[in-house]
């Protein structure tokens, strides 16, 4: 990655991929999102990949429309993670110019190289188990005694009482097989605990899907875990349908999000709860407290001036002060406001866990 020619300050907007420690190794010219050349920028011990884009609103596009962007910002990741340990930033995070990298590098330097130091030499494994014929575990539950008998009484039952036994043996049905998934999940996973710091379980898509899950995983420990998964692909005799992806950049386990903050959205919120030029937190709780025992929808009458929606609009406006006077911020004015950003790291603390 070229880091001596990036694009002319304030021309473009910067779309953000991944932070590293120190000075990156220099790597082949490579290009991200809106074919934008990928360099890095330094402050102090860390640095953040970044590429020039062009502007859009991803929230209202099409899931299809923004799947090749979202492959075009991991393929960079991937890049990065080739050399270095990388944490990558949520896609999409982008900045106006320079300086506002500059900004979130030094809000954000002790989560930043904690999470590092944290995932150094860790990279992310995507693990999915599918049954090849799940019919095949259907007629295996379907045997189950107490199934068995709730389906010989059907015949005994009046038609009009036929409807809600089916919809009982259903619910009994889904019940053994979610007890079934558990036990599977267990019994496969149990060669992989060694070798595993840390799990994140992801979203199961259809009753054929045993698990999807992601590991975290020293690099000395890839070709173990692929050694494992042989085995095990091998004990089950191609009933099971193993997919692995990675390594990944640790997405699971510390993703860094960045959040910068508008001064109108800010004001708002402050004159919202009453509060002057600056308020640190215990005035904030303060000032909601009064506010919410006034217009709660439990308490204020229906003519009241808050009206149904201003609790919400109260809550919103506590919580986005909260965020905002975090690390002892104070001040609301608009500078302040201007060049503030959080930088959190998610999942960065969470633990071993047995699967």
């Amino acid at each position: 990655m070229n880091q001596s020619h990036p694009p002319q300050e304030g021309t473009h907007p910067l779309h953000l991929y991944g932070v590293v420690r120190g000075d990156p190794d220099p790597l082949s010219a490579l290009t991200g999102l809106d074919a934008g050349q990928v360099f890095a920028v330094r402050h102090g011990v860390l640095s953040v990949f970044a590429g020039a884009c062009r502007s859009r609103d991803y929230r209202s596009m099409k899931k299809e429309e923004v799947v090749p962007h979202l492959m075009a910002h991991q393929t960079v990741l991937e890049k990065i993670l080739e050399r270095h340990t990388v944490l990558p930033v949520k896609f999409p995070t982008v900045v106006r110019n320079q300086e506002e990298v500059l900004s979130l590098l030094e809000a954000g330097e002790g989560a930043l190289s904690q999470a590092l130091e944290a995932m150094e030499s860790k990279v992310e494994l995507n693990l999915v188990a599918v049954w090849r014929n799940l019919a095949t575990v259907f007629q295996k539950i379907s045997q189950e005694a107490d199934i068995q008998q709730e389906k010989a009484g059907l015949a005994a039952l009046a038609e009009a009482d036929r409807p809600e036994a089916l919809r009982r043996i259903g619910r009994n049905v889904k019940t053994h097989l979610e007890n079934f998934w558990k036990e599977q999940t267990k019994e496969i996973l149990e060669p992989f605990k060694s070798l595993a710091l840390a799990f994140e379980e992801h979203a199961v898509l259809d009753d054929s899907m045993i698990f999807n899950r992601a590991f975290l995983v020293e690099r000395s420990q890839l070709s173990a875990f692929e050694e494992t998964l042989l085995r095990a692909d091998g004990d089950y005799n191609n009933q099971i349908n193993f997919r692995l992806v990675g390594p990944l950049p640790p997405y699971s386990f510390a993703l860094v999000e960045v959040q910068g903050f508008q001064y109108e959205d800010v004001d708002a919120a402050r004159r919202l709860l009453g509060l002057g030029e600056s308020a640190d937190p215990e005035e904030i709780k303060q000032a909601y407290r009064r506010l919410a025992g006034q217009y709660h929808p439990d308490r204020a009458s229906a003519g009241d001036v808050g009206g149904d929606g201003f609790f919400p609009r109260l809550t919103e406006a506590r919580d986005l002060l909260d965020r905002y006077c975090r690390d002892g911020r104070k001040g609301f004015g608009p500078s302040e406001v201007g060049k503030t950003v959080l930088v959190s790291v998610d999942h960065q603390e969470r633990q071993v866990q047995n699967a």
